[in-house]
């Protein structure tokens, strides 16, 4: 266990001045992944934020009130499930903006809580994935 947390930080301790033949960048490497997998990816954020971002700017004005009482039930119930699909796009679009200002310093597709690389799967279901699915489950599990 401790060999394998050496490694993985291993980026940490290397030098980066340019005349040391083994210095390294101060980045870490993004893991597992190649520069296709990482341009696919990160294009997937990308559509995928500007569908939330014209979505949001699609979102009408506030609705006239409504003399009829059923009309006015109708309109309620809209706007409550208009105001959840709101939230949930804004939280979609706020994990993918930290996603994709992973992609410079190279920790994308690294898991926040251990360091471990996520895997392209979960990246093409889940490209904003913070974590490995395995790290996701036991923390669910700890939630409930």
């Amino acid at each position: 266990m401790r060999e394998a947390s050496r490694k993985a930080t291993s980026w940490r301790r290397m030098s980066n001045d340019p005349r040391d033949p083994k210095a390294k960048p101060e980045t870490p490497p993004t893991h597992g992944l190649t520069k296709a997998e990482l341009a696919e990816l990160r294009a997937t954020l990308t559509a995928r934020q500007k569908v939330l971002e014209a979505r949001r700017a699609r979102r009408g004005p506030e609705h006239e009130a409504q003399a009829d009482p059923m009309d006015a039930a109708t309109d309620a119930t809209t706007e409550a499930e208009e105001l959840g699909l709101s939230a949930h796009d804004d939280q979609i679009r706020r994990e993918i903006e930290h996603a994709l200002r992973k992609f410079d310093p190279g920790t994308y597709g690294v898991s926040e809580l251990s360091g471990r690389p996520i895997g392209y799967e979960r990246l093409k279901l889940v490209p904003w994935a913070r974590a490995t699915v395995d790290e996701e489950e036991r923390l669910a599990h700890q939630r409930r």
